[in-house]
């Protein structure tokens, strides 16, 4: 994704303009080029085909083809150039596209002009004998993280007077957005990030295989896609109150990682975000957030306990899959939607009760869950898919909160034997959710319900009368609650 900085002039609009106007247009032709005419009449390098097969070229790209006059390379137009060693790019070139040198691993020199102005997102990707690299005072626009896999690039040069970015202790930064843009591969140990950052970018740290510890500063506000994704050795990371965005893929494959303590300032967690994080043993899921997206903490090999908190109200496909040691699951009922396959493969969870108001299990949502021996389907569930219990060998007991009558009118899926021969625990007493609003239960609120009656009270809840229920009454609360704590002390389920 693009970083803009809000420096852009009237002329980079229009060149940007004319790149789009230039898509989908005609392919011209001169000499080893390929390139597309903007709507400005500028030539937009698309492709190089060098045709001597000689390894160690220093290239220096024409400022015209064909009379026209070069303003742009454009996305993948060098890509897997491996025989280039160095890269002159000519005075009144102003965009280098995403992807321009992805995997020109031969690339050790690249010169740019004052007159550039964007870098797109990974432009240098994988050039892995690039050890050095200048950015121009013009650059007003850099996309995610141009330098990533580079892994001999251990420092970016930016003049002291750069309109738009600044480096501190190695790190390169916005000086606009207050993003942290970059950080070399090479970088060992622990990494304190500057005061007054407030973005993470995507990719930021990608594959800086040897951090260990991030020091991240008050005031983030957003770790974007892929910014911590393989740093395999990092083990500590603190995520300051006021934290809002966790992109996707923002620590996959982070190994070590050992704990994830979310503020409950965050609301948005990236699919696979924590994904592949194998060491992730305690985790804080923030109550700001409304979803789990798909493969959010699947592979989290060493997570034994999951609360879910009230105000989630859908958990996407493969959420916690593969979370082999998982032992304890809290699936709140504001959940309205659980994905496929979100608790596969969790071969320690023995226990599952579902939400009231959940409509459906999908397939494979406890596939290979071997050591489940109980669940608790609400009245509300109407269908559950193929193989959402395939091969739950030690599944004993149902609790189903309807009638008999009303379990035989749910449609079953097929490979759900351990399920369907289980022993079924049918329960006629009404339900009834309250509010997510509510914050005080009066005096024999429901002391009329019969012994049995299930009553689910949401977190919201700040007083509870001594006789607001009847003998009997089974109380359903967050956990942590002061409902909860409640029906502990007055002897309620």
């Amino acid at each position: 994704m693009m970083r803009k900085f809000f420096l852009l002039t009237a002329g980079v609009l229009l060149l940007f303009l004319s790149l789009n106007a230039a898509a989908g247009e005609a392919a011209y032709t001169c000499g080893d080029y390929e390139y597309a005419l903007a709507a400005d009449g500028s030539a937009v390098i698309t492709k190089y085909t060098d045709h001597s097969f000689r390894y160690g070229i220093e290239l220096s790209i024409p400022s015209q083809l064909d009379g026209y006059p070069v303003r742009a390379v454009g996305e993948g137009a060098f890509m897997y150039c491996e025989n280039l060693a160095g890269v002159t790019v000519p005075s009144g070139v102003t965009s280098v596209g995403a992807w321009a040198f992805d995997g020109c691993m031969n690339l050790a020199r690249i010169s740019l002009p004052e007159t550039l102005t964007a870098i797109g997102d990974g432009a240098f990707y994988d050039c892995s004998l690039l050890d050095s690299f200048t950015v121009p005072d013009s650059v007003t626009e850099v996309g995610e993280n141009p330098w990533s896999g580079c892994s001999n690039l251990g420092n970016i040069t930016v003049s002291g007077t750069h309109p738009a970015l600044e480096t501190d202790d190695g790190l390169l930064y916005s000086r606009v957005d207050r993003s942290l843009l970059w950080c070399p591969m090479n970088r060992e140990g622990a990494i304190t990030v500057k005061q007054g950052t407030r973005i993470i970018g995507g990719s930021a740290f990608r594959v800086c295989s040897a951090v260990t510890e991030v020091i991240l500063p008050e005031g983030v506000r957003a770790i974007e896609e892929n910014a911590f994704g393989a740093c395999y050795a990092l083990t500590n990371i603190n995520f300051p109150e006021g934290l809002l965005f966790v992109g996707e893929s923002a620590f996959n494959t982070c190994m070590c990682l050992a704990e994830a303590d979310l503020p409950d300032t965050v609301t948005y967690i990236g699919d696979a975000a924590f994904s592949w994080c194998d060491g992730l043993a305690a985790l804080h899921i923030p109550s700001g957030l409304t979803a789990i997206g798909d493969n959010t903490f699947s592979d989290c090999c060493s997570l034994t306990r999951a609360i879910i908190p009230e105000g989630v109200t859908s958990i996407g496909e493969g959420a916690f899959l593969d979370c082999m040691n998982l032992k304890e699951v809290s699936i709140p009922y504001s959940v309205t939607s659980i994905g496929s396959s979100a608790f596969s493969m969790c071969f320690a969870l023995t226990e599952v009760v579902l939400p009231e108001g959940l409509t459906a299990v999908k397939s494979h949502t406890f596939g290979y869950c071997t050591a489940l021996e109980s669940v608790t389907v609400p009245r509300s569930v109407k269908s559950i898919g193929n193989y959402a219990f395939n091969m739950c060998e030690n599944l004993k007991n149902v609790d189903y909160l309807g009638t008999e009558d009303e379990w035989k009118a749910v449609s079953v899926g097929e490979y759900n034997t351990f399920l369907t021969d289980a022993s079924f625990h049918y329960r006629s007493a009404p339900m009834i959710v309250l509010p997510a609003s509510l914050t005080v239960i009066g005096e024999e609120a429901f002391a009329g319900f019969p012994a049995g009656a299930v009553v689910f009270v949401p977190g919201s809840v700040v007083f509870i009368d001594d006789t607001a229920f009847s003998p009997g009454t089974v109380i359903t609360a967050p956990e942590g609650s002061y409902a909860a704590q409640w029906a502990a002390e007055h002897g309620f389920d």
